[in-house]
C-alpha cells in the first residue's frame, strides 16, 4: 500500500469516526449504561488527545471523574487510528441504527482494513429471544413482570450488574422499585468492580433512583474496588 492510499484511508476512518461521534452525543448517550459510555468515552479521548499524562482525580466528590480517567489510562499508549477504529467498532456494535445508515456502509468500502469486527455481534434480538436484561434496558414493565419468575437474584451479566444495577442506570423509579419487590436483596449487589446499583444511579444523577434506593436499604457506605463510596450522591 503506498502512501497516498494510507492517507485515503486515514482520511475515511477520520470521517466515520467525527460521524460516529456526533451519533453517539445525539443519538446514542442516553441509550448506553455507564460502563459502554466509559469505554467509548475512553477511546475518544485517545483518538483526540492521545495518552493520557494528567493525574487521576483524588477529590471525595470526584468518582465519575476517576472512572473516567481510569477508562481513558487503561488504554495505555494505544495509537489514535487503533483508538477510532475501537471507537467505530462499539458505535456498529451498540447500534443497529447507525450501522444500517447508507452513508456509513458506503464509506466503510472504502477502508482497507474491518470497519468493524463487532458489527455482527449485536444484531436485532427478536422479542422472543430477548432476556430480561434486555426488557429492564428497554423499560418494558410489563415484560419485565412476565420475566421475573424465572429469573434468579444472581443472575449477573458479563460485566457483573444485575437488572436492578440496569434499571439504576436507566433511572427508571418505577422498574427499580419492581426489582425491589421482587429482588431486596439485589439492593446491594456488586458488579465486577465493586459498585452497586445505587453507585449507578449516582453518577448518572438520578436523584429520584437514588432517594428510592436509599429509603429501601440501600447501603450509602459500600465502597467500590477503588475506594468511592455513594455518601457523596445523598444530597442529588
Amino acid at each position: 500500500m503506498d502512501e497516498f492510499d494510507e492517507e485515503k484511508e486515514m482520511g475515511e476512518l477520520e470521517l466515520m469516526f467525527d460521524r460516529a461521534t456526533s451519533f453517539v452525543a445525539k443519538e446514542l448517550s442516553t441509550k448506553l449504561s455507564s460502563p459502554e459510555l466509559l469505554t467509548l468515552y475512553g477511546r475518544y479521548k485517545q483518538a483526540t488527545e492521545g495518552t493520557c499524562t494528567s493525574d487521576r482525580p483524588s477529590g471525595w466528590f470526584d468518582a465519575k471523574s476517576k472512572q473516567k480517567w481510569d477508562a481513558w489510562n487503561s488504554l495505555g499508549d494505544m495509537d489514535r487510528e487503533t483508538a477510532m477504529q475501537e471507537y467505530l467498532d462499539l458505535v456498529f456494535k451498540f447500534s443497529p441504527e447507525f450501522e444500517n445508515n447508507p452513508d456509513n456502509k458506503q464509506s466503510s468500502r472504502g477502508l482497507g482494513f474491518s470497519v468493524s469486527r463487532m458489527q455482527n455481534e449485536d444484531i436485532d434480538i427478536n422479542d422472543e429471544d430477548k432476556t430480561v436484561f434486555d426488557w429492564v434496558k428497554e423499560g418494558c414493565i410489563d415484560r419485565v413482570k412476565h420475566h421475573l419468575s424465572t429469573t434468579s437474584i444472581l443472575d449477573k451479566d458479563e460485566d457483573g450488574l444485575t437488572i436492578l444495577h440496569w434499571a439504576a442506570d436507566r433511572g427508571s423509579e418505577e422498574m427499580v422499585d419492581l426489582i425491589v419487590d421482587s429482588f431486596p436483596k439485589q439492593i446491594n449487589c456488586v458488579d465486577n468492580d465493586g459498585q452497586t446499583p445505587l453507585h449507578y444511579a449516582g453518577s448518572c444523577g438520578h436523584a429520584e433512583v437514588v432517594k428510592l434506593l436509599l429509603a429501601r436499604g440501600a447501603d450509602s457506605s459500600v465502597k467500590d474496588f477503588d475506594g468511592v463510596d455513594c455518601s457523596a450522591y445523598i444530597n442529588l
